[in-house]
């Protein structure tokens, strides 16, 4: 049988093994540049307590709010019927001036305010950097010249 193991020698041993043990960890950090954006995700995720996935990689890095957003509005053609009111067609031009958000699709909700039964609702899209929207909305005002205007409401995770 060996010699008896002093407390210090136990503490000394168990010293060693967390040590053995945070090593590993930090040994396993990644290896890429550090400026790189898979390393930036790897990082991120170990401080998350997490792994980096696919599904993680597919995620989009940036989310969108509506002050990302405008939606330029202009009236194209008005046609005025005395009391009755008018028809006016709207040309709509959405911009999005955030960062990018890679390959995500973003659902971009907005109002039109100034018509003539209450605000109007429509929706566009921004899929990674395109937008796509209708060109033109038919809308009805009280009164020829009314200010029509836009705002974003909401931006919403699109599929």
């Amino acid at each position: 049988m060996g010699r008896p193991v002093s407390k210090r020698e136990i503490a000394i041993g168990a010293a060693c093994a967390i040590l053995g043990l945070l090593g590993g960890v930090l040994i396993d950090l990644p290896e890429d540049d550090p400026n790189s954006q898979t390393y930036q995700d790897e990082v991120a995720a170990e401080r998350a307590g997490g792994d980096v996935s696919e599904e993680a990689a597919d995620a989009p890095v940036v989310v969108p709010t509506v002050r990302d957003f405008s939606l330029a509005v202009r009236t194209k053609e008005e046609q005025c019927f005395g009391s009755a009111g008018c028809n006016v067609t709207l040309g709509l031009t959405p911009t999005y001036t955030g960062l990018s958000v890679g390959d995500a699709v973003w659902d971009v909700t907005y109002r039109l305010e100034g018509i003539e039964d209450g605000a109007s609702v429509g929706t566009f899209t921004l899929d990674g950097d395109e937008l796509s929207w209708s060109d033109e909305s038919q809308v009805q005002t009280t009164t020829p010249g009314k200010r029509i205007r836009a705002v974003i409401t909401s931006v919403d995770r699109g599929y």
